[in-house]
């Protein structure tokens, strides 16, 4: 909870500044969406679970995100098509109870209108 505190923060200091913006986003999801799954997930499998389906060894080291982008763009609809699956399923539950799902796809989607 403090980081989305800390994000309220940021934002109410922008405003105080005269600095406006249409979205701020909050996101810390790890998108393992590029086969179905299905049922909880350990964070502490999600660097094991990358490096295997990659191919590579995943890594945090600066400059790794833009090569990973660059790798799995080739597979961003069927990572949106398999996190709308359990988010269909789980359409009851709130998505920060529901397991192996996330809403970070309506991010992609929405960065997507600003980009290519």
């Amino acid at each position: 909870m403090s980081l989305v505190k800390e994000a309220i923060a940021i934002r109410e200091e922008a405003r105080r500044k005269g600095k406006s913006f249409d979205f701020c986003w909050l996101v810390f999801d790890k998108v393992l969406h590029f086969k179905l799954n299905k049922g909880p997930l350990n964070r502490s499998r999600y660097a094991s679970l990358l490096t295997k389906h990659l191919g590579m060894e995943y890594s945090k080291k600066s400059g790794f995100a833009a090569t990973l982008y660059n790798m799995i763009k080739p597979f961003q609809d069927s990572a949106i098509k398999n996190a709308q699956i359990p988010m269909e399923e789980m359409k009851d539950i709130k998505p920060s109870m529901a397991e192996s799902s996330t809403t970070v796809h309506e991010l992609v989607m929405k960065l997507n209108e600003f980009v290519d």
